[in-house]
């Protein structure tokens, strides 16, 4: 049998309601509340991370020095040999002035006996020439003596250091002899370069004490800085106001012209048109 049918939905009687749902309460203040964000927790960099970013922003040559105590170490002595050399030309230039390489000439000398005849303090010559008996890495002009070769009657220094012989009593009785180098600046010695070494240490010595004030001003002083002349002269003006100083740098540029050119060429080569400036 078939199912009773439904009987049809009276148009005259309101349709019922939908089922009602239950009714959604306010949220609470708490829970209205916004959430506690707690912000990332941030750990200080180690000193080598800070270190790393420091030497980032240096330059090659500065990280390198501040690298290593060995790089500074093998840096140091070079530094501050070329920061005083000026002792070294200084004694040169008093070594060439007294003439110690031609009185020499003939053979090693004590210290006293030089001294009389370079007319100078045998105590303050010794030391002279005990410091441009080599220093460093630059050989000297002058060497120590104890003895004298059969053969030629070259200077003989002690071979070794434990075999050397007793050091003299006092600084005026070493001997001292002349070195290839020292022979050099003689002054009837052939391609001496004694003029170069003279004007070096007096006029273009005492030139270079003013090159702190050419570099800030770009105005070169020559006369100021020799000590006798008007301010504002160039090295040209000085010269042609002080003839025996002229002498001097001729001289000197003659010796380095032997070593440079030859005499023809630098005529060929300069330019009169600019009346030596």
């Amino acid at each position: 049998p078939l199912p009773a049918r439904k009987p049809p939905p009276d148009p005259a009687k309101p349709p019922s309601p939908p089922p009602s749902t239950p009714p959604i309460s306010p949220p609470t203040a708490s829970a209205a509340a916004s959430p506690t964000i707690t912000p990332p927790t941030t750990t200080p960099s180690s000193p080598r991370t800070s270190s790393n970013s420091k030497n980032s922003n240096k330059d090659w040559s500065v990280a390198l020095v501040e690298s290593s105590p060995d790089i500074r170490r093998a840096l140091a002595f070079p530094v501050a040999f070329a920061s005083s050399a000026n002792w070294l030309a200084q004694c040169i230039y008093v070594a060439a002035k007294l003439k110690i390489p031609d009185h020499l000439s003939t053979g090693p000398k004590e210290v006293r006996q030089l001294a009389e005849e370079c007319n100078a303090d045998p105590e303050a010559l010794g030391r002279l020439l005990r410091s441009l008996s080599g220093q460093g890495p630059l050989p000297g002009l002058f060497i120590e003596v104890y003895g004298t070769s059969p053969l030629g009657g070259l200077p003989v220094p002690p071979p070794l250091r434990f075999l050397a012989p007793k050091p003299p009593k006092g600084e005026i009785y070493r001997k001292y002899a002349l070195t290839p180098l020292g022979a050099m600046l003689r002054k009837e010695g052939t391609g001496s370069l004694r003029p170069w070494v003279l004007f070096s240490g007096e006029e273009l010595g005492r030139a270079w004490g003013g090159l702190l004030t050419a570099v800030r001003e770009g105005q070169p002083d020559f006369g100021v800085a020799q000590g006798d002349g008007e301010a504002g002269l160039s090295f040209w003006d000085y010269m042609a106001r002080h003839p025996s100083k002229r002498e001097t740098f001729d001289n000197s540029m003659q010796a380095l012209s032997e070593y440079s050119t030859t005499a023809g060429e630098a005529a060929a080569r300069y330019d009169f048109s600019q009346g030596g400036k």
